[in-house]
C-alpha cells in the first residue's frame, strides 16, 4: 500500500505540472479524495476523526479539508458531532447510521439531553410500579415504556 501511495503521489506531482490539476485535487480515480472516501466508507458506523484520517491517508490538515468539503458536496460523507465530546466531529459514508455510542441514542434530540423525554418516561414506569403493588419486573416496565410510543426509535432492553 505504502508503494502505491508513494507511486500515486509521484503522478499527481506529475499531473499537476502536465496541466492536470483536476487529477493532482484528487478528483480522478485513485486520488487522494478516493483514498479518503475509501478510508471514510470503511469506518463504518462510528465514523473516523479528521486526525485519523490525516494519518491514515498520510495527507496535510489543508489538503484533507478540501477534500472533506468535496466528499461532503457530493453527499457520499457526512459529518456527526459526538455526543459526549461536542468538539469530535467525525466522518461516515452519507447513507450510515451514527452508532448510539456517538449520538447518545435514544436519551439525546439533536445532541442535547432530552430531560423532557426522560422525565415523561420515569412517569410511566413510576405508575407501572405503582399499579402493580411494586412488585413489578424489568421486562414489565420495559413493555409499558414501549408501549407509551414515547420514543421515536426503538429502544434496546439495556437502554
Amino acid at each position: 500500500m505504502f508503494i502505491r501511495f508513494v507511486l500515486a503521489r509521484y503522478d499527481s506531482a506529475q499531473a499537476e505540472q502536465a496541466g492536470g490539476a483536476e487529477e493532482a485535487r484528487g478528483v480522478g480515480e485513485g486520488g487522494p479524495a478516493c483514498w479518503c472516501n475509501q478510508i471514510i466508507q470503511s469506518s463504518s458506523d462510528m465514523g473516523i476523526w479528521t486526525k485519523d484520517l490525516r494519518t491514515k491517508a498520510g495527507l496535510q490538515q489543508p489538503q484533507v479539508a478540501k477534500i472533506l468539503k468535496f466528499l461532503e458536496q457530493r453527499k457520499l460523507i457526512k459529518s456527526i458531532k459526538w455526543v459526549t465530546n461536542r468538539n469530535r466531529k467525525v466522518y461516515m459514508a452519507f447513507d450510515v447510521q451514527p452508532s448510539k455510542e456517538i449520538t447518545g441514542g435514544a436519551w439525546y434530540t439533536n445532541n442535547e439531553l432530552d430531560e423532557e423525554m426522560i422525565g415523561a418516561a420515569m412517569k410511566i414506569c413510576l405508575k407501572s410500579v405503582r399499579e402493580k403493588g411494586g412488585r413489578v419486573s424489568f421486562r414489565e416496565v420495559a413493555a409499558e415504556v414501549k408501549k407509551s410510543e414515547l420514543f421515536r426509535t426503538a429502544l434496546d432492553e439495556d437502554e
